[in-house]
């Protein structure tokens, strides 16, 4: 049996451009929702940062992530965040240890 993956991935807005930034990351969650294999997929933003966006994931098995990553939604939003973006997103993966 294949545990479940879970993504932490943030990413900044520039200044004066978080709302082209959310716009593109909630066109994201809402075609990434629909992915085989996505357990999870949340945007949040940081209570005191405006613009400090983290997504919360969960993933069936590593190879539905790799989907995803290569998705052209993805690639959608790889752009815009190279447009809107403070940086490139921070993205890691994790596993239960307990």
């Amino acid at each position: 049996m294949h545990e479940a993956i879970r993504v932490i991935g943030r990413v900044e807005a520039r200044e004066g451009m978080r709302e082209e930034l959310y716009a593109a990351l909630v066109t994201l969650v809402t075609h990434t929702r629909r992915e085989a294999g996505c357990l999870r997929y949340e945007l949040w933003e940081q209570d005191d940062r405006p613009g400090a966006f983290a997504f919360v994931e969960e993933w069936a098995t590593g190879a539905d992530l790799d989907a995803h990553l290569a998705s052209a939604h993805m690639a959608d939003a790889v752009a815009a965040v190279g447009r809107w973006a403070d940086g490139p997103p921070d993205i890691r993966r994790y596993r239960a240890v307990r």
